[in-house]
């Protein structure tokens, strides 16, 4: 401090405190400011300075003012502590994290350094037994709610199951009504498997957060996940409210795919104001490729990024175009930032011309490895599903990235994807308004298959639980996909083809209690449902051969279950909609030439089922017909679809290098074995 307290450096330097004080932080910094141009530079001066950039937003200067400042004076930990906010703020976590450390090497008890470096490590599965390090350090100093909070997530993040919901219990205990702990009690109680308590904590929070959905997202997913109805019409509409509330949205849009009181403009609204918040600071980054500054090059590279490179859907339909693609013009990298390694992923390594292991890779590490590679067109297969990591693609690591197969849906920012691969069913043109990234149009089904796939033995019904005789619906769709409306048409159907039973796909135990229960409740022998347990892919394409009708569901359809059911050789019906999941299993269909079997609302859906389980011939006529068409159909020609995809990437390119940016759609000139009707 000046000597005198009485000097005018002084009577600033004391003006600007107490301003600070206020709160008001532009007025502070205008002091501090003239002070600096006044009076020689001090380093306390200069931190102050910092301090009010920092609350003001102006994070680079605030970084240039701290580094002045410790040119100046002895280090101290606040000033490090400093610094990692603003780097933090800035996207530079790992900065963050070594600033937050230096502050803890010279103060090993600064609570704010303790309090953010354990945040920071918490929200990183990768750290998580750092954060906890770092917070028992805390908590043995200064228990606090939030940090029993975040220790809660890392302890998740380790599969401490237990002690996270301890956690989130001593939490509470300090602040009762801290939504963020509420929210972490229900993640755990969910992976507990204690569903119906999950529901109750993220009911709670979703009380204490009245104008954000995501909570009450949660309520309404879990709640389709084990069929609990009872007032899930009220949820829906207090979602629905919520969503249409103004500003930006902290919501997963893959939670809401399977709710039909979501409209197709809600859903892309709701992804463009939702993309914001996923993407933070980086949205005020420049991109790691400029656009304009690649060079043509011989063979195109494409990579292919994804959490899913094991034996998962994804695997499953996407292998033979990875094992097709051709080497002359094209070089495939696939980039897996899934922690699964299995045959799935062996053979995706084996087939690919670099497979990339990175799972415990920063994001940014991704992105440079991407950036280093020289990708051209990096194709991201998973979108804002489990697991997603947004910001690799954020940062722009290649100059064309392309939404694909992951996410029914648009991702809802163009920093995140330049062009959605559909086709003329999925993603009409007229719906070009619903999605952020131009589309590009399959000339057939967008849905890749490989037509290597194992059908196993066909099981007798005794062995699989099924009764002797009578009729089999089949649904082999996740629980969450069943909406209370679909699922009454199908107690008509039940009713009206006497002893016909419906197969449906086992989840948790309370969906096929209260699935049993919504039977009974509709005057029906609950032993007419039949619950599958899941198997591996070769025996449930054997056991599916079993089933007479395959019943899709509304408004969120069967992706690869419907074009396994085709495979196996068994009828699909389904009801499109207006929103990309409601489309996909019509896409299907219409890829192996089975419009017939797409409605367009509930009535004709009925009728057209009742039909077919009333009309043996009808349907024994059309199974024929499908195991007739099945090889020639481009619906499962791998080589075709892939030799029209790698022509959706041609242009693509050649509209990157022209500098133009408009829908592509691919005609179907590719000479096919005629089916037959």
């Amino acid at each position: 401090m000046p000597a005198s307290p009485f000097d005018p450096l002084s009577l600033l330097w004391r003006e600007a405190e107490a301003t600070m004080q206020a709160g008001d932080f532009r007025a502070a910094h205008a002091k501090l400011s003239q002070a600096l141009r006044d009076f020689p530079p001090r380093g306390e001066l200069l931190y102050l300075r910092a301090v009010c950039a920092i609350e003001l937003g102006d994070y680079r200067p605030a970084l240039a003012d701290l580094d002045a400042a410790q040119a100046l004076i002895e280090p101290f930990a606040d000033i490090h502590f400093r610094r990692g906010v603003a780097l933090h703020l800035l996207d530079d976590p790992q900065g963050a994290l070594a600033s937050f450390e230096q502050a803890l090497r010279l103060d090993a008890e600064h609570l704010p350094s303790l309090r953010a470096a354990g945040q920071m490590l918490a929200q990183q599965p990768r750290h998580a037994a750092e954060a906890i390090a770092k917070l028992d350090r805390l908590l043995s100093l200064s228990p606090e709610a939030e940090a029993f909070n975040n220790r809660a997530v890392a302890q998740r993040d380790l599969g401490r199951l237990a002690e996270s919901l301890a956690d989130t219990e001593r939490a509470l205990a300090l602040v009762p009504d801290l939504a963020e702990a509420w929210w972490n009690r229900g993640s755990a109680l969910h992976d507990l498997g204690r569903l119906h308590e999950a529901i109750t904590a993220f009911r709670r929070a979703a009380e204490l957060q009245p104008q954000q959905p995501g909570a009450q997202q949660q309520v309404c997913f879990i709640s389709r996940v084990i069929c609990q109805w009872t007032i899930l019409h009220q949820d829906d509409a207090d979602l629905l409210w919520r969503l249409q509330q103004p500003g930006p949205l902290k919501v997963s849009t893959f939670g809401l795919v399977a709710v039909a009181a979501i409209p197709a403009e809600t859903l892309a609204d709701v992804a463009k104001r939702a993309a914001p918040l996923l993407l933070g600071p980086l949205l005020q980054h420049p991109p790691l490729v400029a656009p304009g500054t690649w060079r043509p090059r011989e063979r195109l590279r494409i990579g292919y990024l994804s959490a899913d490179f094991y034996n998962h859907a994804t695997v499953r339909l996407l292998a033979g175009v990875l094992e097709r693609h051709d080497r002359d013009r094209f070089v495939v990298h696939c980039y897996s930032y899934g922690n699964i390694r299995d045959e799935g992923t062996a053979r995706v390594a084996a087939i690919s011309d670099v497979f990339h292991h990175l799972a415990e890779q920063t994001d940014e590490a991704i992105a440079a490895q991407i950036l280093a590679d020289e990708v051209d067109i990096l194709v991201d297969l998973k979108g804002p599903t489990q697991h997603m990591r947004p910001q690799i693609t954020a940062r722009r690591p290649a100059p064309v990235i392309v939404n694909w197969l992951g996410y029914p849906g648009t991702f809802g920012h163009p920093r995140l994807a330049d062009y959605l691969i559909g086709d003329a069913v999925v993603t009409p043109l007229e719906h070009a308004h619903f999605y952020s990234e131009s589309l590009a149009l399959m000339p057939q089904s967008y849905q890749p298959n490989d037509r290597m796939r194992s059908i196993g033995e066909q099981p007798s019904r005794r062995e699989v639980g099924l009764p002797e005789t009578g009729f089999v619906f089949g649904s082999f769709n996740q629980t969450y996909k069943i909406d209370p409306a679909t699922f009454a048409v199908w107690m008509r159907l039940l009713h009206a083809v006497p002893g016909s039973v419906l197969w449906q796909l086992e989840s948790h135990p309370d969906a096929a209690a209260n699935l049993r229960g919504e039977v009974t409740a509709a005057g029906i022998d609950p032993q007419r449902i039949v619950f599958a347990p899941k198997l591996e892919q070769g025996p449930h394409l054997g056991r599916l051969q079993l089933v007479d009708l395959v019943l899709d569901t509304f408004p969120c359809n069967g992706h690869t279950t419907t074009s396994d059911a085709l495979w196996a050789g068994v009828p699909v019906i389904t009801r499109i909609g207006e929103t990309f999941a409601s489309r996909v299993a019509a896409s299907i269909l219409h890829g192996i030439g089975l419009d017939e079997l797409i409605t367009n609302d509930e009535a004709v859906y009925f009728a057209r089922a009742l039909e077919l389980a009333r009309t043996p011939s009808a349907l024994l006529a059309l199974r024929e017909r499908i195991e007739r068409n099945r090889l020639g159909s481009p619906l499962f020609d791998t080589l075709a679809f892939t030799r029209d995809l790698e022509k959706i990437y041609a242009r693509i390119w050649e509209q990157q290098r022209s500098g133009v940016r408009e829908a592509i759609v691919i005609e179907d000139d590719a000479p096919r074995p005629a089916t037959i009707d």
